[in-house]
């Protein structure tokens, strides 16, 4: 990804602009996210809602944040950032 990605976003042909944390059940809490990111073979099956993505209709590309642990994983490896193609979401 990052071969793929960082040229295009230095260069300003892919805009990077929104960060996706907020939800309506928990805000910025990120403990509390709801999203969760699920691993299906070589990919990450995401579900949740995201609000308040500021500069969201502006970007090409979106860091979401997203729950892939739980009780049994340690708290610090609760939430994984994904790279998310607004295009196609």
């Amino acid at each position: 990804q990052k071969k793929e990605f960082l040229p295009k976003i230095a260069s300003g042909e892919l805009r990077l602009q929104a960060f996706g944390v907020s939800e309506p059940n928990s805000g910025t809490d990120t403990l509390s996210l709801e999203t969760v990111a699920v691993k299906d073979g070589d990919s990450y099956v995401i579900n949740g809602k995201k609000i308040w993505t500021s500069r969201a209709e502006h970007s090409d590309l979106m860091l979401l944040l997203a729950k892939t642990g739980n009780s049994d994983t340690p708290r610090k490896n609760w939430l994984s950032t994904f790279l998310v193609d607004m295009n196609e979401a």
